[in-house]
């Protein structure tokens, strides 16, 4: 699936630079969050060329206020967002309207996902209704990290966190005649694998190692994981012939 850049966000005003400043580092997170891996689903961020020195707020452009991003990367990765990333292969012929305000790219992902940087309060919401050839339209739209949940499954999210059912050094006997098997990953580890495992019947599996691991969703977007060293011969071939390290 695609993610596009809703473009009309930058037709709106913040009044304040820190304000502008908080809104362009909270986009900034969230495009990086959808890039990642952890989103399985997003196959990649498209966006049209935005003129840098558009003012987000009174006196500053957004070239302006991206030089006073500390973090040199994060700086880059911005104003990287504001060129052309590529947009759709075939544009529609009607644009989406939202507040008088026209954008074909919007008009595209009317059936995916828009990210929007937060200048007005209808872009802080995890649904944009507008128009297309006046017929009432509703897009999805992320601008905050509760609408990443809430969009979990259509953007593949996965996140790690450990069971402490699972020990990092020996079986662990619970309930009756139920032994956990152990898992020896450190959290960050085990994301790295998290974010790499494989779909095998149904279920995610990696590999680290000598080792097999197994991911089993504990709630919502969040998995915990466990050596499995006892899987079948079928799922074994399909792991290793995987490059893991």
């Amino acid at each position: 699936m695609i993610v596009a850049i809703n473009d009309l966000a930058f037709q709106f005003r913040i009044y304040e630079e820190k304000q502008a400043m908080e809104a362009i580092e909270k986009f900034i997170l969230i495009c990086k969050e959808l890039e990642s891996v952890k989103c399985h689903n997003v196959g990649r961020i498209i966006g049209i060329e935005i003129d840098k020195r558009t003012e987000i707020c009174p006196g500053s452009t957004l070239f302006k206020i991206a030089q006073r991003i500390k973090n040199r990367e994060e700086r880059t990765y911005f104003l990287g967002l504001l060129k052309n990333r590529g947009k759709a292969l075939l544009l529609p012929e009607s644009p989406f309207v939202y507040k008088e305000r026209e954008s074909f790219l919007c008009a595209t992902a009317k059936d995916e996902i828009l990210v929007s940087i937060e200048t007005e309060e209808g872009l802080k919401m995890d649904k944009i209704e507008g128009a297309i050839n006046q017929e009432s339209v509703t897009i999805k739209n992320i601008s905050d990290e509760k609408h990443l949940f809430l969009y979990q499954d259509i953007v593949g999210l996965r996140i790690y966190e450990e069971n402490k059912k699972h020990k990092k050094d020996r079986e662990n006997a619970y309930g009756k005649g139920k032994v956990a098997s152990p898992m020896d990953l450190s959290d960050e580890e085990a994301q790295y694998l998290l974010d790499r495992a494989k779909i095998v019947k149904g279920r995610l599996y990696a590999k680290k190692g000598r080792n097999y691991y197994a991911f089993q969703k504990t709630r919502e977007c969040i998995y915990h994981g466990y050596i499995a060293d006892d899987l079948g011969d079928d799922i074994k071939v399909v792991i290793n012939s995987v490059k893991w390290d």
